[in-house]
């Protein structure tokens, strides 16, 4: 059994996303929106804005009360897609139990759905035809090709908190 550190290869990525907006002299635009206070959310938005400010890419934080309803956050995801500046859009979750999360994540353009989480970038995901997987199997496959064994006939365990990042 080999463990694996994500940390190293997370800073590599980092870099190599960082020279390469450098080098197209490009200021992508990144919107993620976070409903309510659930501090794991707050956290991970935070490292996310820390990574987005690194590399060079614009980060715009919507954070809403969680009394907004399903159409309120729609209604400003219909807006971000709109943007001409953002380019891609993440809606953290998990969202308040008295949101619908699938809706919501299905109102981002899959072309700025930046976690991969539309119902057709899965969809083709599972289906063998995307372009550009998801960032979870992305993020796995990175994982494994860093421990540099041939992936031919092995098998990893992989632990997910979600249906979707189990599928």
């Amino acid at each position: 059994m080999q463990l694996i550190q994500g940390k190293p290869i997370a800073d590599q990525v980092l870099s190599k996303v960082g020279t390469l907006i450098r080098s197209r002299g490009i200021t992508p635009g990144l919107a993620v929106i976070l409903i309510g206070n659930d501090p794991a959310s707050e956290m991970y938005v935070g490292l996310k804005e820390r990574a987005a400010r690194l590399v060079g890419v614009r980060f715009e934080k919507h954070v809403l009360p969680i009394t907004h309803t399903t159409q309120e956050v729609q209604t400003l995801v219909r807006e971000l897609n709109h943007h001409p500046r953002i380019h891609g859009i993440i809606v953290q979750l998990p969202l308040p139990q008295s949101l619908d999360a699938d809706a919501i994540i299905a109102t981002i353009h899959p072309h700025k759905d930046a976690d991969g989480f539309h119902p057709q970038t899965v969809a083709s995901f599972l289906e063998g035809t995307s372009v550009i997987p998801p960032v979870f199997p992305r993020a796995i496959r990175a994982l494994l090709e860093s421990a540099r064994q041939p992936l031919q006939d092995k098998r990893a365990l992989i632990f997910a908190n979600s249906k979707l990042f189990a599928r």
